[in-house]
C-alpha cells in the first residue's frame, strides 16, 4: 500500500513539473512576437508611410509655392512702384552705371531689370554702391571700379525655393570675379518677342521689338558690341564704351497698357528654372518671350515643345543650336502642373502648363491687335494671336 501511494505521488510530481513547463512556455509566447506577427507589423508601417509621404511632400511643396507667390508679388509691387515713379515700366536690360575715367573715357555696364528695382525692394545699399551714385574712384576688391563690376550678391526674393537648378544655371560672373556666382535668379520678365540683334537693327533700320508685344524692352542706350546674329539673345555684353546708338528705346507706359489689353490681363513676371543669374542682361537669360511662326498659308505653326510652359524643364544644356536654345526663354518651374505668374496690376496666379499657346501669347502681348513680329515686320502675325482674350480660357 505504501509502495502504491509513493508511486502515485511521484507521478503527480512529474505531471505537475511538465504542466509548469507548459505554462511557462505559454506565458513566454504571450509576452513576445512571432516572426509572422513581426512581418505583419512591418508591412502595416510601410503602408502607412507610403500613404503619409505624399501628403508630407505635398504640404512642403504647398509651402514652397506660397513663398514663390510672395516673392513674385513683392517683385510685382516693386515694378508697379517703379512705373508710378518714372512713368514707364523697367527694361529687361538697363544701365548699371557709367564710369568716368581720369583720361576722359566713359564706359558703361549693362544690368538686368532686377538691378533697376533694388531701391523699391529695400536694397538701395546695393543700388547706390554699384550704380551711378557710387564714386568713380570707389574700387571693388577685384580692383575694378564698383560701377563696372557686377553686384554678385544673393537676394532672397529672387529665388524660388522649388527651383532645383539654383547654383547650376550659369557661371556668370565667375569669369569676371573668379568666384562661384551667388546672384541666383528664378524669375523672368515679359520681354515680348525675341529682339532683333542690336547691330542688325542699326544697320537695317529695324525696330528691335514692338510695344504691343510685351512689357519689358531693351533700355540700354549704348552699343553693346555684340555682332553674333544667332547667339546675341543669350550673350551678355560686358563693359562697353558709353557711345549712344541711334535706336529708339521703347518705354512702355501704363496708359498704353490701359488703352490696349489692360494691366489685369497682361503678364508681367513669371519663373524659369532655365534662366540665368540676375547680374546677367541677355534677353533669354532674364526674360521670356513668345513666338508667332506661321506656314505659307498664314496658318500658325504648332510651337516646339520647349516653347510651352514647363516644356522640357531643365534641359536647356541639351540644346544643340542657337534656335533651340532660344526656345527655353519661357516660363518653367518644378511646381507640379504649371508656374506662378504675376500680372501688370500686381495680382498673382498659377498658370496651368496645359494652357493653349495662343492664349499664352495673348496674355504676353500688351496690345495684341498691334503685335508685330520684329523679324518680319512687313507681315502680319496669324490672326489667332490678335484676337481679344477670353478670360475664361486660362
Amino acid at each position: 500500500m505504501e509502495v502504491c501511494t509513493k508511486s502515485l505521488n511521484q507521478r503527480a510530481a512529474v505531471a505537475a513539473f511538465f504542466s509548469s513547463r507548459r505554462s511557462k512556455r505559454r506565458a513566454g509566447r504571450c509576452g513576445g512576437f512571432t516572426l509572422v506577427e513581426l512581418l505583419v507589423v512591418i508591412a502595416i508601417i510601410g503602408v502607412l508611410a507610403g500613404l503619409l509621404l505624399p501628403a508630407i511632400q505635398s504640404a512642403r511643396e504647398s509651402g514652397r509655392r506660397s513663398t514663390c507667390i510672395n516673392n513674385q508679388r513683392q517683385l510685382g509691387l516693386a515694378v508697379v512702384s517703379f512705373e508710378a515713379a518714372t512713368g514707364h515700366y523697367p527694361g529687361y536690360r538697363v544701365v548699371q552705371a557709367v564710369h568716368h575715367a581720369e583720361d576722359g573715357r566713359e564706359q558703361a555696364r549693362p544690368a538686368s531689370w532686377v538691378f533697376q528695382l533694388l531701391p523699391y525692394l529695400e536694397r538701395n545699399d546695393v543700388y547706390t554702391q554699384y550704380g551711378d551714385d557710387a564714386s568713380d574712384a570707389d574700387l571693388h576688391p577685384s580692383g575694378a571700379p564698383y560701377k563696372l563690376t557686377p553686384p554678385d550678391l544673393g537676394l532672397g526674393f529672387a529665388v524660388c525655393p522649388s527651383d532645383g537648378q539654383i547654383g547650376g544655371k550659369s557661371d556668370f560672373p565667375q569669369a569676371i570675379l573668379g568666384t562661384p556666382p551667388r546672384s541666383h535668379l528664378s524669375y523672368v520678365c515679359n520681354s515680348g518677342m525675341m529682339d532683333v540683334p542690336q547691330y542688325a537693327a542699326i544697320i537695317a533700320g529695324l525696330v528691335r521689338d514692338f510695344q504691343g508685344n510685351g512689357v519689358f524692352f531693351d533700355l540700354f542706350p549704348y552699343s553693346d558690341g555684340l555682332r553674333d546674329r544667332y547667339n546675341s539673345h543669350r550673350l551678355n555684353a560686358g563693359v562697353v564704351a558709353a557711345v549712344p546708338t541711334s535706336l529708339k528705346l521703347p518705354r512702355l507706359k501704363a496708359s498704353v497698357l490701359t488703352a490696349g489689353d489692360g494691366a489685369s490681363t497682361t503678364l508681367m513676371l513669371s519663373e524659369n528654372v532655365d534662366c540665368g543669374n540676375w547680374t546677367e542682361s541677355a534677353e533669354a537669360q532674364v526674360g521670356f518671350y513668345w513666338y508667332a511662326k506661321k506656314d505659307e498659308s498664314d496658318a500658325p505653326l504648332p510651337p516646339p515643345e520647349a516653347v510651352r510652359i514647363n516644356g522640357l524643364v531643365g534641359q536647356r544644356a541639351q540644346a544643340t543650336t542657337p534656335e533651340e536654345d532660344s526656345y527655353f526663354a519661357r516660363p518653367s518651374s518644378f511646381h507640379p502642373g504649371g508656374v506662378v505668374a504675376v500680372f501688370c496690376d500686381g495680382h498673382t496666379t498659377f498658370l496651368n502648363e496645359s494652357i493653349e499657346y495662343a492664349v499664352f501669347a495673348q496674355l504676353m502681348s500688351s496690345w495684341c491687335q498691334n503685335a508685330v513680329d520684329p523679324w518680319i515686320p512687313q507681315e502680319r502675325i496669324p490672326a489667332i494671336y490678335r484676337q481679344p482674350l477670353d478670360e475664361g480660357s486660362y
